[in-house]
């Protein structure tokens, strides 16, 4: 069913064309008024609700195969872990170690024999 807006002379109404093959051969498709549709719809509904109270009386039989039905998994929120502080390590002031100078003319060592 497509729904089509027709400008009729009472105004722009909602209608529904049923697409039947008579119509794509070409045949004018008879509207039908929404609104009428959907009273009729809530009519029905209310005629249903009526037997069903009725019907409640009755106790059914119970099948033999039973639909399970699925459980929605929940979510877990997930927990913020709290970050732990550090204590911050003293640091040991190290002692600068003087350096020596280097002597570029090395003493010539002579080997005693003795």
């Amino acid at each position: 069913m497509a729904t089509m807006v027709v400008w009729d002379q009472q105004g722009g109404v909602r209608r529904r064309f049923p697409t039947t093959p008579s119509t794509l051969l070409g045949e004018a498709a008879r509207p039908v008024n929404v609104l009428s549709r959907k009273k009729k719809k809530e009519k029905k509904k209310k005629k249903k609700k009526k037997k069903k109270k009725k019907k409640k009386k009755k106790k059914k039989k119970k099948k033999k195969t039973k639909k399970r039905k699925k459980k929605k998994k929940k979510k877990k929120k997930k927990k913020k872990k709290k970050k732990k502080k550090r204590k911050k390590k003293k640091k040991k002031k190290k002692k600068k170690k003087k350096k020596k100078k280097k002597k570029l003319f090395r003493p010539i060592k002579f080997a005693n024999y003795s």
